[in-house]
C-alpha cells in the first residue's frame, strides 16, 4: 500500500513537470527588414513625395531617399534606427512594376515589426535568419567549389533540410575551380541574414 502511494505521488509530480510551461523567449530589441523597390517612382514613399510636390516626378531627389523614407514611415509608427541599401543586379525590366534592382534594409525596434509587415517589408526567411554569426553555417551544392559547385550561407538549424533538398548523383562533379563569388567569400550575419560576403 505504501509503495502504491509512493509511485502515485511520483506520477503526479512527474506529470506536473511535463506539463510545466516553458518560459517565453525574450524578443530581440530590433529587427532588420527589407523591401525591393519598383521602378517609375511607384513606391509608396516616392508617390507621397511627388504628391506633395506638385506631381513633379523629375524633381524627386534620389540622393535624399533615405531621409524621405524615414519621414514617410515615422507617422505610421515605424521608427527607423538605421537604413541601408544594396544593389542586386542592374534591372533589365523597364515595366514600372519590375524591381529596380536593389534592396532597401531598415533596422527598426522589434515592437514595430507588425506595422512594417503590413507596409510590405519582409524579414529574412527562417532558413537564412541569424542574430549572430554563430547561427550561420556554410553549405555547398552537391559539388564543392573546386569541383564546379558553389557555396551558400544558411541557418545552422536547417542543415538537415538543406541536405534533404539536394539531389546529388544526377550530375557528375567536374574538376574545375568555379569562379562564383561565393567560392571566395566569408560567412557573415548581416541584416539578420546569413550570407556569403565577398572577400
Amino acid at each position: 500500500m505504501k509503495k502504491l502511494l509512493f509511485f502515485s505521488i511520483l506520477l503526479v509530480l512527474s506529470s506536473g513537470c511535463i506539463n510545466q510551461e516553458e518560459p517565453e523567449l525574450t524578443p530581440p530589441e530590433f529587427v532588420w527588414m527589407k523591401t525591393m523597390p519598383v521602378g517609375c517612382l511607384e513606391n509608396s514613399w516616392e508617390m507621397a513625395w511627388v504628391s506633395k510636390n506638385g506631381m513633379n516626378f523629375s524633381a524627386y531627389p534620389m540622393e535624399r531617399e533615405f531621409e524621405i523614407i524615414t519621414e514617410y514611415y515615422s507617422p505610421k509608427g515605424i521608427t527607423l534606427l538605421e537604413i541601408s541599401n544594396e544593389t542586386l543586379v542592374e534591372s533589365r525590366c523597364e515595366a514600372c512594376s519590375c524591381p529596380r534592382g536593389d534592396v532597401i534594409w531598415i533596422k527598426i525596434p522589434y515592437s514595430n515589426k507588425s506595422v512594417a509587415l503590413s507596409e510590405g517589408f519582409l524579414e529574412a526567411e527562417p532558413e537564412f535568419h541569424c542574430d549572430s554569426i554563430e547561427d550561420c553555417l556554410v553549405v555547398s551544392t552537391c559539388c564543392e567549389c573546386e569541383m564546379g559547385g558553389r557555396r551558400y550561407a544558411i541557418n545552422k538549424n536547417f542543415k538537415k533540410e538543406w541536405d534533404d533538398h539536394l539531389t546529388c548523383g544526377q550530375v557528375p562533379c567536374v574538376k574545375f575551380a568555379n569562379q562564383h563569388v561565393s567560392c571566395n567569400a566569408t560567412l557573415a550575419c548581416r541584416y539578420n541574414e546569413c550570407r556569403m560576403e565577398p572577400n
